[in-house]
């Protein structure tokens, strides 16, 4: 996949505060550039904690509810029970889903906590989300190994606007996949916390692609937003610890990769967001960030090079047009200059976006000079 435009090309430094630049450019464009770094030099990794909400697959699958979705669906098992085509989840415990169910819906509703193994599933809604949880001390969801397991909605009006949406706190493990698709409003939206430990997550939205009305936790797996909102949207605080996440908001005024009320820090993993404006890693972060503001909205699919020293560090074609882009991980070292290129061309191949292999070329690079200023602590957040 091969990609041209005028490439513009910035060196900077990382240095161990919050700090931003204002880049002045012959033809106008007027490019400003803030990196974004936790006062501590060190550059953190995922906690070797045991994440909340861990489930062992091999012990739920062996003492669960199997359910089979079909026509008909068949349920072998307590706690659950079937009513035409939705499958309601009135008990605690383990419950084994697989297969296929056209305009259903799994309903969790209990005061217990509930873990779904997920091995290989299809369910789509057109009245509401493929998986509701009305209620629950938690839902768990654990991705069996080696099974894409898919979720969407077809337009709904339902006051409950996501695939998947919960009143109650949601966890996602495992080591299977995840696409969830939201046709009308988000894809994936919880009342309380989302946390993900694991797991290969894809999701696509007309407007926020995760949202959480509290906190979002990301431990590690790897999670792909694209939405025409915000990719990932917290009103409390976004904390991401490990895996790869990749979120892409909408280049419209307001929206962006990371939008968090709260705070939003990161201790490790691999980060890369774009949109209009984004969401600034505060003080508790221990991962140096890099920030690309720009002041005019580019086309989707023109990369974002960074290199050191010739070296390549990422290359990130966005599936949307974007105004910022954020990068963080822990490849990038403090005090050590960085060239940052928009534009180009990679003959590498890309998936979601990410480019392996193959050679970057800059076209018709554009040197820019660096105005420092200091941004106070804190600010989280550009174009507020």
């Amino acid at each position: 996949m091969k990609k041209s435009v005028k490439a513009i090309l910035l060196s900077l430094v990382l240095i161990p505060a919050v700090t931003s630049c204002t880049l002045g450019k012959t033809d106008g464009d007027g490019i400003s550039f803030t990196r974004s770094t936790s006062p501590t030099s060190s550059i953190g990794a995922a906690s070797s904690t045991a994440p909340a909400g861990s489930a062992n697959p091999a012990n739920a699958a062996s003492n669960g509810t199997t359910i089979a979705l079909g026509d008909p669906i068949n349920v072998s098992g307590t706690g659950a029970a079937v009513d035409d085509s939705t499958v309601n989840i009135t008990a605690g415990g383990n419950y084994i889903l697989s297969g296929s169910l056209t305009d259903g819906q799994v309903n969790i509703n209990t005061k217990e906590r509930v873990n779904l193994i997920l091995s290989g599933i299809s369910i789509t809604n057109s009245s509401g989300p493929a998986l509701l949880v009305t209620d629950a001390k938690e839902v768990t969801i654990t991705l069996t190994p080696g099974t894409t397991n898919s979720l969407s909605d077809d337009g709904s009006t339902d006051e409950n606007d996501a695939a998947l949406f919960t009143n109650d706190t949601l966890v996602i493990n495992g080591e299977g996949a995840l696409v969830v698709t939201g046709s009308n409003n988000e894809g994936i939206s919880s009342d309380d916390d989302i946390i993900v430990n694991g797991g290969s997550i894809k999701v696509t939205a007309p407007d926020d692609g995760i949202n959480a009305h509290d906190d979002i936790t990301i431990n590690g797996g790897y999670v792909n937003v694209i939405a025409d909102g915000d990719g990932i949207d917290s009103n409390g605080t976004v904390n991401i610890n490990g895996g790869t996440v990749i979120s892409q908001g909408s280049a419209v005024m307001g929206d962006g990769g990371i939008d968090a009320a709260g705070s939003f820090a990161i201790t490790g993993g691999t980060v890369i967001a774009s949109g209009n404006s984004l969401a600034a890693p505060d003080s508790d972060s221990t991962q140096a960030s890099l920030f690309v503001k720009t002041g005019s909205t580019w086309d989707a699919g023109t990369l974002l090079h960074i290199e050191q020293s010739g070296s390549e560090i990422v290359t990130f074609a966005p599936a949307q047009s974007y105004r910022t882009l954020f990068y963080s991980s822990n490849q990038l070292d403090l005090g050590t200059d960085y060239q940052v290129f928009i534009g180009g061309s990679s003959s590498g191949n890309a998936t979601d976006g990410l480019y392996s292999g193959g050679t970057y070329r800059a076209a018709g690079t554009t040197g820019i000079s660096i105005t420092p200023a200091i941004t106070p602590e804190g600010t989280g957040r550009l174009n507020p």
